[in-house]
């Protein structure tokens, strides 16, 4: 498991799109705030993939001054990203993402 940071949206698109897209109703928040992101209608922050042999398996965009939106990061993964988005991002303010 590997927890990648990115400082390009477009970069961050490819990566989570695949993951996020097929299941968009779950990854609604993330998907409309990452189209914001690539639009110029809000500033990223921290975006973060989370990657299991390859598979990106979970996401994580923050937005300034919002909590950070997590996506379908596996529990066994949840660890190693808090870490990394403490060192991106010591201001975090939150997360939400789904309850599961």
């Amino acid at each position: 498991m590997k927890v990648v940071p990115h400082n390009d949206a477009d970069l961050f698109a490819c990566a989570a799109r695949p993951l996020l897209d097929a299941d968009p109703l779950r990854h609604t928040s993330v998907l409309t705030v990452l189209d914001g992101v690539r639009t110029g209608a809000f500033e990223p922050v921290t975006m973060l993939t989370v990657h299991d042999d390859r598979t990106v398996v979970g996401a994580l965009l923050r937005t300034a001054d919002r909590p950070a939106l997590v996506s379908a990061v596996p529990p066994r993964c949840a660890e190693p990203v808090v870490e990394a988005l403490v060192e991106q991002d010591p201001q975090t303010n939150g997360v939400q993402g789904p309850v599961e």
